[in-house]
């Protein structure tokens, strides 16, 4: 007898499906019906709740960046070390991706997840830490844009990991020195160190 599952639950149980299937195969030797059949639905029931593959990745994205939020809430080193790929982040849907149209799309759905969940938690966690040469919400987005720029000299080949660590150490330094808060991301900094 089949189980009916609400909605979130099955959404979830597509999104799971997905990733694995994304992780063990990469996300472009996966087809839609792949995904569709290790969850027993429909063509129906999966178009029910996911227009393409696409729209598959994009929800991916939005769970991963809203699961991060959830987990490190304004805690900017939390946030920092706990979405870092080189540091405590967890797989996902980026770790399957290798071509360049796929990674360009992934790249504007986490842009845009990332906008929506960590640009706040940024803004609290820097306007907690007192006065700021500037308004919280520019410095959240200069901190968002140089991690936008890491995550796309790496997806796209450009940068090796020792670039990457350097790069992103480098940045925070930076940071601290134009938010006038030295010390801001020193666990960060020592954990980058480590991974360097």
């Amino acid at each position: 007898m089949r189980v009916r599952k609400s909605s979130k639950d099955r959404v979830d149980q597509i999104l799971d499906v997905a990733l694995k299937l994304f992780l063990n195969h990469g996300y472009a030797e996966v087809q839609i019906e792949h995904i569709r059949a290790e969850t027993g639905l429909s063509r129906g029931g999966f178009y029910h709740h996911f227009g393409s593959k696409s729209a598959v990745m994009q929800a991916l994205v939005e769970r991963e960046q809203k699961a991060l939020a959830q987990a490190t809430g304004p805690d900017l080193c939390a946030l920092l070390t706990k979405g870092s790929a080189y540091l405590d982040a967890t797989a996902g849907v980026e770790d399957s991706l290798s071509a360049p149209d796929d990674i360009t799309i992934y790249l504007g759905y986490l842009e845009k997840a990332q906008d929506q969940f960590l640009a706040p938690l940024i803004e609290e966690a820097l306007s907690q830490s007192g006065n700021l040469p500037m308004p919280a919400e520019h410095a959240a987005q200069i901190i968002l844009s140089v991690n936008h720029r890491i995550t796309r000299q790496v997806l796209t080949g450009q940068w090796a990991q020792d670039t990457a660590v350097f790069f992103a150490r480098n940045a925070l330094i930076g940071c601290e020195a134009m938010l006038e808060k030295p010390g801001l991301f020193a666990p960060v900094l020592t954990a980058l160190d480590g991974a360097a």
